[in-house]
């Protein structure tokens, strides 16, 4: 079993701060279209208070305590199905090239080193790593009742868990 953190798809990606700006300020927006019908302008009034979130989104996400994990789990839990963290976290990530450190994993996965993943991270590098070298992984979510499903599984599996659930 390898554990892995924050870090592990560094530098590929752009920052955890970068990250919870690009996402908090995109669910701001979203709300502000939704809440004003996406195909009227917004107004002088409307634009300003808009400005205003996310000045205020920019500086809450320097906060340490405001994790990436945190933000994204209650932009989820709070939005429902009107906000597809997921589509948004894809889009963020979709140019990042696969690290060096993504593809050593994935060809010790190959070599049959590794077959359990556990990772909080909520990019799909290490996925994409081990597609690349041909291995088929399964993505499986950490729930108690499915876990003795997949303990005598041959495929390699990665677990994320992202600290925060609700």
């Amino acid at each position: 079993v390898l554990i892995l953190g924050a870090g592990a798809s560094i530098p590929s990606l752009p920052s955890a701060y970068d990250l919870k700006v690009e996402i908090a300020s995109n669910a701001v927006k979203r709300s502000f279209r939704q809440r004003n019908n996406s195909s009227i302008p917004l107004t002088m009034e409307e634009e300003r208070d808009l400005e205003d979130h996310l000045t205020i989104i920019k500086e809450k996400c320097a906060q340490d305590h405001i994790t990436l994990e945190v933000l994204v789990s209650l932009i989820s839990f709070r939005s429902g199905d009107k906000l597809d963290t997921d589509s948004m976290w894809e889009s963020l990530c979709s140019d990042c090239p696969v690290n060096e450190f993504s593809h050593i994993i994935a060809l010790l996965v190959k070599l049959g080193c590794i077959d359990k993943i556990l990772t909080s991270n909520f990019d799909h590098m290490l996925e994409d790593a081990c597609r690349n070298v041909g291995e088929v992984v399964t993505n499986i979510q950490l729930e108690e009742k499915d876990l003795s499903v997949y303990q005598n599984s041959t495929l390699t599996q990665i677990c994320p868990f992202h600290g925060t659930t609700f």
